[in-house]
């Protein structure tokens, strides 16, 4: 016995969401900084604009623009998250900021109705 333990790269992002798009039920998309998808190329800018604690080496896990992963709490919540960048409707973290994209999003009560 060498005492080394292999685990599944689908291990360690928990559970399958059922996602059938690129993220395979895992909620994140590796992209390369080359990629030629809009969506996937918007998104990797708004991963490498974040910090870094090591050197880049041109990939991102991103979020799958398909199925948002957001926090259960958050996505049963009555608010509508409106993104400066995404646009209104959009899967928000704890802190309020958009899971595609991290901008801070605006808070909108689902009750309220669209000021003109």
């Amino acid at each position: 016995m060498s005492g080394i333990e292999f685990t599944s790269r689908y291990d360690v992002l928990g559970p399958p969401n059922g996602c059938d798009g690129d993220c395979e039920g895992t909620g994140w998309i590796p992209v390369r900084e080359s990629d030629t998808d809009p969506t996937l190329a918007a998104l990797w800018q708004a991963a490498h604009a974040k910090p870094h604690g090591e050197p880049c080496d041109g990939w991102h896990f991103v979020p799958c623009p398909k199925c948002h992963p957001a926090p259960p709490s958050t996505a049963a919540t009555p608010e509508q998250f409106v993104c400066p960048t995404c646009g209104p409707g959009v899967a928000a973290d704890e802190d309020g900021c958009c899971v595609t994209c991290g901008a801070d999003c605006e808070i909108k009560s689902a009750a309220t109705p669209e000021q003109p």
